[in-house]
């Protein structure tokens, strides 16, 4: 070893050393390879490990969405249920209270001495002669409330002997029975046979019928909210006799006037009774309480001036009615208009309303004004609340609700940010109804229509499709015949109404007022 150069030996040490170097590098190399074909494979798996979670999150949203729909139409019907069972219940609690009345009014009576007592039960039962009382209880038959015993009632359905004869697919349509709704028709009729042959229940009460402006179906609204004699009525306030009845916005019931009757009728003051009866728009004389814009304290102020007919307005000057009601201490009114209203009415003119104040746009597009409102309920998310606030406005047709624009259509239902109304869909099916009716671009020239819900065998439902067929004032219905009110009316077969004796309301009526 001794006898080898160091030369040699540092050439040997240079090549074993870059040797190793080579060696190591090429091994690192091949570690790096493999960590990054590892690392792209991790990244790869990762990659469709996310794909297959946003796939299955899209899945789950849109399984979730389909549930939430489900849930809210199950909502929707329940909301719908939950309305009518509240109806129900507000309307039986009303018909329990009118029966507790009854009773208590029998056990007082029951209690007089015998001498008195004749004389006490003969008052109790003039409602004998009350229309109202001629109609059968059809709550008693299970499976009808009041609400559906009100519906029978209105579509002229009145005993027992009608229920059991009438065809089960008209009585679903006149109810308007809903598909959750379920009812047993075959059942109502076997027991309304069997409740046809025991005694009719006498109603305790007054006829109220006897009243300027109640009719039957005003009266029994009364009766259903337990105001069944003349003194109940008297002692009722204006406010409460308005939500009973529920007209129309449109609809001017003076109830004033009912409630004077009322308390005449109680004190059995029949002369007084008559004289204010002659005085209404339906009797006798001229009735300045009809003039727009004229109360009760005008009306005094015009009469102590010795102003009590339509011709002596109409001969006044604004100037003289303007002194007048100074010298009385009382605000001036609308006297030109007052004038002008008692003119026509002098004349024996038809007088229009003008229409109430427009806040909204009126649309584009009309091609007909109509003095007949469109019975806006049947639109869908469309309730008596909503109907009564957009005729207060101005709109009483199904084109006007359609082409109305959503700022205003929720300024005018008074709709809260908690609550979920589809304006759009309101005002599609607005459209849909339009079109189906023929009034495409028709407008309501906001004319008060006359009260057919007064005239013997007209309800709310027939009073509605005379009114969407364009005959909504006296002059209309007493023009008309009887194959065309047939037509209109699309009564069911087992109640007819008697056409003739509508028109001859009518015609009665326009006399009276000439």
């Amino acid at each position: 070893m001794s006898n080898v150069s160091p030369w040699l030996m540092l050439f040997v040490g240079l090549i074993i050393g870059w040797l190793l170097a080579w060696f190591f590098g090429r091994s690192g190399q091949k570690s790096l390879v493999e960590r990054a074909d590892k690392l792209e494979s991790d990244l790869q798996k990762q990659a469709t490990e996310l794909s297959d979670c946003r796939r299955r999150s899209a899945e789950l949203e849109g399984e979730i969405g389909a549930q939430v729909g489900a849930l809210e139409t199950e909502l929707a019907a329940a909301n719908a249920k939950t309305a009518t069972l509240q109806e129900e219940l507000a309307t039986s609690r009303r018909i329990f209270e009118q029966q507790l009345t009854a009773a208590q009014a029998a056990a007082q009576a029951a209690a007089q001495p015998e001498a008195t007592r004749t004389a006490v039960d003969l008052g109790a039962f003039v409602g004998a002669t009350d229309p109202a009382s001629e109609i059968d209880d059809f709550t008693q038959v299970k499976g009808i409330g009041p609400a559906f015993a009100a519906r029978l009632v209105e579509a002229g359905i009145t005993s027992y002997a009608d229920l059991q004869t009438a065809d089960p697919g008209e009585l679903s349509n006149v109810l308007g029975i809903k598909e959750w709704q379920k009812v047993d028709i075959a059942a109502w009729q076997q027991q309304a046979r069997s409740l046809a042959d025991r005694p009719r229940k006498v109603q305790i009460g007054d006829d109220l019928t006897r009243l300027e402006g109640i009719g039957p179906t005003y009266a029994l609204r009364l009766r259903a909210a337990g105001i069944v004699t003349f003194r109940q009525l008297a002692d009722t306030e204006p406010e409460t006799l308005d939500r009973i009845i529920g007209a129309p916005a449109w609809r001017k019931v003076n109830f004033g006037d009912w409630i004077d009757q009322a308390r005449l009728a109680a004190d059995g003051d029949e002369a007084g009774l008559k004289g204010l009866q002659d005085r209404l728009f339906s009797r006798k004389g001229d009735n300045l309480r009809l003039i727009e814009g004229v109360g009760d304290t005008g009306l005094e102020a015009l009469e102590n001036a010795g102003i009590k007919t339509y011709a002596d307005l109409a001969a006044a000057t604004p100037d003289q009615l303007r002194q007048m009601f100074s010298a009385a201490g009382l605000r001036a009114g609308n006297f030109d208009g007052w004038i002008a209203e008692a003119k026509l009415r002098a004349a024996g003119k038809r007088v229009k309303r003008t229409a109430p104040t427009r806040t909204h746009a009126i649309p584009a597009g009309i091609l007909e004004q109509r003095s007949c409102p469109q019975d806006l309920e049947e639109i869908e998310g469309i309730g008596r609340i909503y109907e009564q606030r957009l005729y207060a406005a101005g709109i009483g047709t199904f084109w006007e609700v359609g082409m109305i624009a959503d700022t205003d259509l929720s300024a005018i239902l008074d709709i809260r940010e908690f609550q979920d109304v589809n304006l759009a869909a309101i005002k599609a099916d607005a459209l849909r109804l339009a079109q189906e009716s023929d009034t495409m671009g028709h407008m309501w020239d906001g004319s008060v229509p006359d009260d057919f819900e007064i005239l013997e065998g007209i309800g709310p439902v027939l009073e509605r499709r005379l009114y969407s067929a364009g005959i909504c004032t006296y002059e209309a219905l007493a023009e008309a015949t009887e194959a065309l009110l047939e037509r209109i009316a699309a009564a069911p077969a087992f109640q007819r109404p008697d056409y003739q004796r509508w028109i001859a309301q009518a015609r009665e009526r326009l006399a009276a007022a000439s």
